[in-house]
């Protein structure tokens, strides 16, 4: 049951206001007169200790809120203790009168948050009813999501929009409680448009994520134009695009999308005016990953039949807990955003939305369709429905943009190998581009079928000069596009669908037909002189050879990756592990390689039979079942033993990357001609140096030539070279991209020839520290690796550097042993590492460290300081303080230092005892990370916290 206590303000005269305490009865309220200074210095408080990068305690911002709303009388203490235990209380805290801005889900009572107690504060903003009403009337089916995100081109930062989504579906898959319909565009009109395709009350929730700001005394939230390019829209234009549905929330998951600027009412409060229900929102600015988890945790519990602030409490506490875990010894946050996430409700408080998942006669998602529409009568290209059309937002936006607005091409170029969706592009195309009158030409096309096509759509006197044979075509045509041009007749979309039907091969790549080469020309020329609007739509396989190509924008395609692959996965059924085994769904995965066609062939005719285990051996061992659907037997020809050479070079890269690096490795002239061919995955950038690459994984099982040298040299010599290269490329501290960090370890480990590489790689990582993508990256791909590693050879070379007195080096190989025991044993963290630390390595580490520096430094050292200033298993805060000061790990002005500040003044303390090892074990704070610090947030610190060191390691038995 929910219990609202109000918390709402009146003004009383110029300097004061009245705050009143009250639940049900808004008559029947307890009053405590305020000043209305105090307010205002809250707010100006807020924003130097709360909205600020280095923020005062959470807790004890919080406690002077509650001690603030208390007073001397203990007013708020005394309403709140009237509820009763194990009931949900939502504190609606009136946003008038400076209240909205202040961090009211911070309220601490001196022992934790109000939030651990699942008392959560809402923004009420209210209109004329002095009382918040509760609206409980859930739907017996599971919950409807509407998905849009928006990421305008040249917005920095980039939004990983894929992974909040990917986080919903991966939170809420298993039981099956939510229907994520997804936005593609990122457009508010293809919002409205696809909001009108259903009923009213379909969607629960609808959930924007994207940027949003304050500007000129207006908030607002950056969406997308139907090219992709920023458009900065207000709470009245959203308001707009949903006009259709009646909602219970709106998620706005945007930075400062519940903030209030200067008076001005946040993005959240005016889409309430606009008329929404409900808006949960974030009060400052939040990177990704938070939105992401807290997206995840909100979406699992409303899906499941509770209350969206009963939902909203577990996202608070569990986003809490992962920050108390996460915390430095000294106190320090590792960046949580918890406590900006805000709700902010009108008149009505919206309570379950949906029923439980085992409630009697709940309704299951409903499947997707796939509409029966074609753009052309012949049906040869058919129209998905915007929720079967997957991906592909940025290869639709560049190419509207061209037919749009760019003149100085005549039309686009689809290209790239079959089953990636370049006729489901060309389709959605003409369905944006409904000024246009559509013409299709399917395969073959010559002259006669051509002008028939045409002449289907045009007067009887454009008949008759379009069939005149006694001109070129070019003329005719001429003089058609110029009289519609003088009439203002709807210009044409020409398309011509698998156009490779219309190439023959010469000198290892495709030129046109001699017939298709004197119609292509003639049509661009005849637009050209007349300057008419009409745009051609090619979709081909391959690039072919032309100055005519000259006047196409080349849209190259890739396979589905991340995001764009979960989602076709979920419209295709027997993907779903409820129905399909597991393995033979990673099976199937592998051989798709996510090339679309594949996928739904796999779907519908593997994975439904019944002997699917047989039909999936069948294809692993010979691809020609399915090589046609991808591959024409005419390119066979193209490939010869120099392309062949190149594709296999090209497999040592296992993501995209960009053209350099796949330079850095091949021939470049051999390289152009298998992106020509269409052999090469090519993503969605407009301009080239932009773009990435990546050979598709089927050419190796259609093409069992095209593999990796087989040579060891070879072999290592490419991979060498590709690490190099990527290196240059992405390996620098702005890169936090998690994927490329790990392919660039995964080329370092992978040359078993070079001995070095585990440690190299470890100083690569060492060299970027403070960048978690990079930290993590590395000890994933070690995993890999566990069976190579040999701690002989660490010991040794431990030893090696002790004996030289080289500290610092001694310092990382001491880390880099830390690494390879965590992954050796199989410890999922440091955590579990420290907890249960191997004994005999342990001691021999001490042992060299103590050996060499002459009993002045190692684990057992610092043992004995700490336990000499009390320190036992039990974590005290002073204790940790005091140990640190003892061995000079801070400044003069007790701060933590920097690893690098640390280096820096080290030598005036190379006297001090235990200030060796420290890499492995010490934190410091604000920017100052050690390597082990970043992986898990925390350094010794916690292990104190949690009951266990190492510096009370019962294992360290080396004598001093």
């Amino acid at each position: 049951m929910v219990k609202i206590l109000h918390i709402n303000l009146q003004a009383r005269g110029k300097k004061d206001a009245e705050v009143r305490f009250f639940w049900d009865n808004p008559n029947e309220y307890k009053p405590r007169t305020l000043s209305l200074a105090d307010i205002a210095e809250l707010n100006e408080r807020a924003d130097t200790d709360y909205y600020t990068r280095i923020s005062v305690d959470y807790a004890q911002t919080g406690q002077k809120l509650f001690n603030w709303l208390d007073g001397t009388d203990r007013l708020f203490n005394r309403t709140l203790k009237q509820y009763l235990h194990g009931e949900h209380v939502v504190l609606a805290i009136a946003a008038s009168g400076g209240l909205a801005n202040l961090p009211w889900e911070l309220l601490h009572d001196g022992s934790k948050f109000l939030i651990e107690c699942s008392i959560v504060p809402v923004r009420w903003v209210k209109d004329k009813n002095e009382c918040l009403q509760i609206r409980d009337e859930p739907k017996n089916r599971f919950l409807n999501v509407l998905f849009m995100a928006t990421s305008p081109r040249g917005v920095k930062p980039e939004l990983d929009f894929e992974a909040e989504e990917g986080r919903i579906i991966a939170a809420t898959q298993k039981k099956r409680s939510l229907c994520l319909t997804v936005e593609e565009s990122g457009n508010l009109q293809e919002l409205r448009d696809l909001v009108g395709d259903y009923d009213r009350d379909y969607f629960d929730v609808v959930h924007l994520t994207g940027h949003a700001d304050i500007d000129e005394g207006k908030p607002y939230f950056l969406t997308e134009t139907e090219y992709g390019d920023r458009q900065n829209s207000t709470a009245a234009e959203i308001s707009r695009s949903l006009s259709k549905s009646r909602s219970a929330l709106i998620f706005l998951s945007g930075c400062r999308t519940g903030y209030s600027e200067n008076a001005v009412p946040s993005m959240a409060e005016a889409l309430l005016k606009e008329g929404a229900m409900a808006v949960l929102s974030w009060g400052d600015r939040v990177n990704d990953q938070n939105a992401s988890t807290a997206a995840a945790i909100l979406y699992e519990a409303i899906s499941t039949g509770y209350a969206v602030t009963e939902a909203i409490a577990q996202t608070y506490q569990m986003l809490l807990e992962d920050d108390i875990t996460h915390q430095d010894v000294s106190g320090v946050k590792k960046g949580n955003q918890w406590h900006l996430l805000r709700f902010y409700v009108a008149d009505i408080l919206p309570g379950a939305l949906v029923t439980a998942p085992r409630t009697r006669g709940r309704k299951r998602a409903p499947a997707p369709t796939v509409t029966d529409r074609f753009i052309d009568s012949e049906k040869h290209l058919p129209l998905l429905s915007r929720t079967e059309f997957v991906g592909r937002r940025r290869q639709l936006q560049n190419c509207l943009r061209v037919l749009k607005t760019d003149w100085e091409k005549v039309g686009v170029l689809l290209q790239g190998m079959g089953g990636w969706g370049k006729s489901a592009i060309a389709a959605r195309l003409c369905d944006r581009l409904s000024d246009y009158e559509t013409l299709v030409w399917w395969r073959q096309v010559d002259e006669s079928s051509f002008t028939n096509t045409l002449g289907e759509k045009l007067a009887r006197e454009h008949r008759e000069i379009l069939k005149e044979s006694s001109e070129d075509l070019k003329y005719r045509l001429r003089d058609v596009f110029a009289d519609l041009n003088e009439q203002g007749e709807k210009p044409f979309l020409l398309v011509f669908d698998d156009f490779e039907w219309n190439l023959e091969p010469r000198d290892g790549g495709y030129i046109l037909q001699t017939e298709v080469a004197e119609i292509l020309e003639s049509l661009i020329w005849a637009i050209q002189e007349t300057d008419a609007p009409h745009r051609p739509i090619v979709t081909c396989r391959y690039q072919f050879q032309s100055e005519l190509l000259n006047q196409f924008f080349v849209q190259g395609l890739d396979s589905f990756h991340h995001a764009d692959l979960e989602k076709k996965l979920r419209r295709l059924a027997n993907f779903d592990a409820d129905k399909t085994d597991e393995g033979l769904i990673e099976r199937a995965l592998q051989l798709a390689d996510g090339n679309p066609r594949l996928l739904e062939w796999l779907n519908n005719e593997v994975l439904s039979s019944k002997d699917a285990q047989t039909r999936l051996r069948e294809l692993e061992s010979s691809s020609e079942d399915w090589q046609g659907k991808i591959i024409w037997e005419e390119l066979y020809q193209q490939i010869d033993k120099s392309l062949e050479k190149v594709l296999g070079r090209c497999l040592v890269y296992e993501i995209p990357v960009p053209i350099a690096a796949l330079e850095a490795i091949c021939d470049s002239v051999q390289l152009r001609r298998a992106i020509a061919l269409g052999l090469i995955e090519v993503s969605s950038e407009v301009e080239e140096g932009k773009r990435f690459y990546l050979v598709s994984r089927i050419l190796p099982r259609i093409i069992s030539s095209i593999q990796l040298p087989e040579d060891p040299d070879e072999f290592s010599s490419l991979h060498r070279k590709a690490w190099e290269k990527l290196s240059e490329l992405w390996g620098d501290r702005q890169n936090h991209n998690e994927e490329q960090w790990q392919e660039i370890f995964r080329l370092k480990l992978a040359d078993k020839t070079n001995l070095e590489r585990f440690r190299e790689g470890f100083q690569q990582m060492l060299s970027v520290q403070y960048n978690n993508a990079s930290d993590f990256a590395f000890e994933v791909e070690l995993r890999k690796k566990k069976s190579e590693l040999d701690l002989r050879a660490l010991f040794e070379n431990l030893e090696t550097l002790l004996k030289q007195e080289k500290w610092r080096k001694s310092d990382e190989e001491t880390t880099c042993i830390f690494y390879q025991i965590m992954v050796r044993e199989n410890f999922e963290d440091f955590e579990g590492l420290y907890k249960e630390f191997p004994v005999r390595e342990l001691n021999k580490i001490d042992a060299l460290w103590v050996k060499y520096s002459q009993g002045q430094f190692g684990l057992s050292v610092q043992k004995k300081i700490y336990q000499s200033v009390g320190g036992t298993d039990q974590y005290d805060s002073d204790t940790w303080q005091e140990f640190a000061e003892r061995v000079k790990w801070l400044d003069n002005n007790k701060r933590w230092l920097t690893y690098e500040d640390l280096w820096n003044t080290l030598p005036l303390k190379l006297v001090t005892p235990g200030v060796m090892p420290t890499l492995s074990i010490r934190r410091g704070v604000g920017a100052g990370m050690s390597i082990i610090g970043l992986r898990l947030g925390y350094g010794w610190g916690l292990a104190v916290g949690r009951g266990y060191t190492l510096l009370s390691h019962q294992g360290l038995t080396h004598k001093i």
